[in-house]
């Protein structure tokens, strides 16, 4: 399923992926296993899951019993208010866990929906916190859940501390290391999202959205082809995210 480094991800989605070969087990499970803990451990508590595009992994107010890891594909997490507001609060692809907001009030706190045909591993919450013949496996998610705090705190600042230029240039560049740790090319991808699903989540407007995306392009930044991206100059963008002074030229 991973790809080769410098082409861009293409998703074929096979259930039943064994857990000793799958290439992201480390997310799922601490390297320290055994073999055998390993295998132990995944066929009491791991099962798979082909969720097709435009179907919800789950919903708010769901019972939550399972943490999700997706295996391949792209989703999305919306938050729906009482006014009948929607905020795309995150994009989540291979490597990435959701559900962990359902575990304090035992209900999942978001929707999720699948933006491309995608397969999610289900890891069984009770399995984890009923084992305790394997600390490594509780230690593990720990690191798990201070990860997705950090990353919550990093998408405060993007929302709250930045103006429109930084915000897409730190999404574009969030978007190509993330891709590169899968081993696929940082510098060019496909976005799953609509531009309308990108300004709902960085808090932009659509016109803002197109708007930057053009004047990246006039800069010789990216070049864009229908959801095609191609980063020309990393250090630039990087550098616009770390200067505001630099965005004012656009």
């Amino acid at each position: 399923m991973i790809n080769v480094k410098g082409k861009s991800p293409k998703h074929s989605p096979q259930a039943g992926i064994r857990c000793d070969d799958c290439p992201i087990q480390n997310v799922c499970f601490p390297k320290e296993l055994s073999h055998q803990e390993l295998k132990d451990i995944s066929a009491a508590s791991v099962k798979h899951r082909i969720v097709h595009q435009g179907e919800f992994l789950c919903h708010a107010g769901e019972r939550f019993s399972s943490i999700y890891v997706v295996h391949s594909g792209f989703f999305k997490s919306i938050k729906r208010f009482y006014n009948g507001y929607e905020q795309i609060i995150g994009f989540q692809m291979s490597g990435d866990v959701i559900g962990l907001d359902g575990i304090a009030s035992n209900s999942f706190a978001s929707d999720v929906i699948a933006l491309e045909t995608s397969e999610v591993c289900l890891i069984d919450y009770t399995t984890i916190e009923s084992d305790t013949t394997v600390k490594k496996l509780h230690r593990h998610f720990d690191k798990v859940f201070s990860r997705e705090i950090i990353r919550l705190q990093n998408m405060t600042l993007l929302l709250g501390g930045m103006n429109a230029n930084q915000k897409i240039a730190a999404f574009l560049i969030n978007l190509s290391k993330r891709f590169e740790k899968l081993s696929y090319s940082p510098s060019e991808f496909y976005l799953r999202m609509t531009r309308v699903e990108l300004a709902s989540y960085l808090g932009l407007t659509n016109a803002t959205i197109s708007r930057t995306f053009t004047q990246f392009k006039n800069h010789d930044l990216i070049k864009t082809s229908g959801r095609k991206i191609i980063i020309h100059d990393y250090e630039k963008l990087l550098s616009i995210i770390l200067d505001n002074s630099l965005t004012q030229g656009f």
